[in-house]
């Protein structure tokens, strides 16, 4: 199974082209606000919000006031859409460390390291995924709560 088949200069290549490839994710994710589920949110001024959806083909766009009533919906919106952005952009960075890691454990014949670096990715994957969903219908129940008042 741990047969030496990539050589040193493989595995720079790898190392390298993954590190971009996180680079360009993370950087389109932060300044475009393109990554799953899209939420952005603007301060018109202190009395009006305005929360903006990117999907990949539509574009929709939320305006809110602010008032004493959903004055703590707006602020847990607010935290939600900070916290998607951020838990995807941190994803992004903990994908590109296991498979380096997964790498070069397998390129040094780390039996046991590699198999736990994979136990745990693939035990980690659906946990991730399910506090991502799960924010995402946070957002959601909260768009729904300041639309209908």
């Amino acid at each position: 199974m741990f047969k030496r088949s990539f050589s040193i200069k493989q595995l720079r290549l790898f190392t390298s082209i993954l590190v971009l490839i996180v680079i360009f994710i993370g950087a389109i994710s932060f300044f475009l606000e393109i990554y799953p589920g899209g939420y952005s949110l603007q301060n018109v001024n202190q009395e009006k919000v305005t929360l903006i959806k990117k999907g990949l083909i539509q574009k929709e766009q939320f305006d809110f006031k602010v008032t004493t009533e959903n004055e703590l919906k707006v602020a847990l919106l607010k935290n939600e859409v900070s916290f998607v952005k951020s838990f995807w952009i941190a994803s992004v960075c903990v994908i590109a460390i296991f498979l380096h890691s997964l790498a070069l454990y397998y390129y040094l014949k780390y039996r046991q390291a590699f198999l736990l670096i994979l136990t745990f990715f693939i035990l980690l994957i659906p946990l991730a995924v399910y506090v991502f969903i799960r924010s995402l219908n946070f957002i959601e129940k909260l768009l729904m709560g300041l639309i209908s008042m």
